[in-house]
């Protein structure tokens, strides 16, 4: 773990590794309390939102299962940035909240496949999904929204967007469809 080096102790590569994966753990928890305060403010309009879902979609990106994992370091640092950007967007305005089902990263068959997209935002603010507006009786009173579309293969991605008085928050949420 250590070694006595000139001046103390010189920490091995082993010790850098585990040191980083605890840091990943603090990061996803953080995420994950961060998630459960939200759905705490909303009472009973929250009832959809699983705290967990959005750190097991980031993980999967980096670990798949027990046996499959990526070694691609520009994945698991890109990785570690969204977890990052995540929880400082449920600090920011707009805020935008986003879960889907089924949840990101999943593999669907060839489509077109539905897609549930439920949401939190900041009450007042205009979303999009794809570009197209989502209507204002889809949105609740403290900012939940409810919308279903299609992915296919040549679409397998969700674009969802909130602006509120010029400022911009956006999220995405991409499939991979198997033909």
């Amino acid at each position: 773990m250590a070694y006595p080096g000139k001046e103390g102790w010189v920490g091995s590569l082993r010790l850098s590794a585990m040191r980083d994966g605890l840091q990943d753990f603090e990061y996803l928890w953080l995420l994950e309390k961060r998630m459960s305060e939200a759905k705490q403010r909303l009472g009973e309009d929250g009832s959809w939102l699983d705290p967990r879902q959005r750190p097991k979609e980031l993980c999967q990106r980096v670990v798949q299962s027990f046996y499959e994992h990526t070694r691609d370091p520009k994945i698991l640092l890109d990785t570690r940035r969204a977890v990052a950007d995540e929880i400082e967007a449920l600090d920011a305005a707009p805020l935008l909240v986003v879960q889907t089902s089924p949840p990101d990263g999943s593999i669907t068959p060839a489509g077109p496949i539905t897609v549930n997209i439920r949401g939190l935002i900041t009450s007042g603010a205009k979303v999009t999904l794809n570009g197209k507006e989502v209507l204002p009786q889809n949105i609740s009173p403290k900012g939940c929204f409810v919308e279903v579309r299609l992915i296919t293969a040549k679409e397998p991605e969700l674009v969802i967007s909130a602006e509120l008085d010029g400022k911009h928050a956006v999220a995405k949420r991409a499939f991979r469809v198997i033909e």
